[in-house]
């Protein structure tokens, strides 16, 4: 009597593990130091209707490699040129990361105007629900920095941008 009573306990167990190890990245987040688009919208600091990324700005999920500040999501107000609040940097700047669920990542890749500016190996880890990264001798003038959080066991990636003036 045991064999049928352990052998549907195993084949649940597989089950639970097939569809556990498919599903989509649990993760989510957003730049909110210096505050990207997507927390001035959260956080009412915007002239336009951003709409509803303004309710969920740690959902900017989108497959890994897109240059788009929606990441090629449903949120493609992000990608509009403006007018976003620009906030005053110095030449260093750190960027904060708030996560509402942290998930492994592969690494976390900073681009200025759409070059590559900083990438930095996560090695697959767990983050924590903050995340800093400083980045150094950035250019002078206005730019937009995308950042891109590649989840580490999915092929998808969080977006987040931020429009700044380095230096006066």
């Amino acid at each position: 009597m045991r064999l049928p009573i352990a052998f549907p306990s195993v084949k649940t167990l597989f089950c639970f593990t097939c569809v556990t190890a498919s599903a989509p990245a649990l993760g989510h987040g957003w730049i909110t130091s210096p505050p990207s688009r997507q927390d001035h919208c959260a956080e009412g600091r915007t002239a336009f209707d951003c709409g509803a990324i303004a309710y969920e700005p740690q959902s900017v999920e989108a497959p890994k490699g897109s240059m788009q500040c929606s990441g090629g999501s449903q949120f493609s107000v992000l990608d509009t040129v403006g007018p976003w609040p620009v906030t005053s940097v110095g030449d260093d700047a750190t960027f904060t990361w708030q996560l509402t669920v942290a998930h492994r990542t592969q690494s976390w890749d900073y681009f200025v105007d759409g070059i590559g500016f900083l990438s930095v190996d996560d090695g697959h880890q767990i983050p924590a629900l903050n995340v800093s990264h400083r980045l150094t001798g950035l250019p002078r003038g206005r730019h937009t920095i995308l950042a891109r959080w590649n989840i580490g066991d999915t092929g998808m990636a969080f977006y987040s941008c931020v429009d700044v003036q380095v230096g006066s």
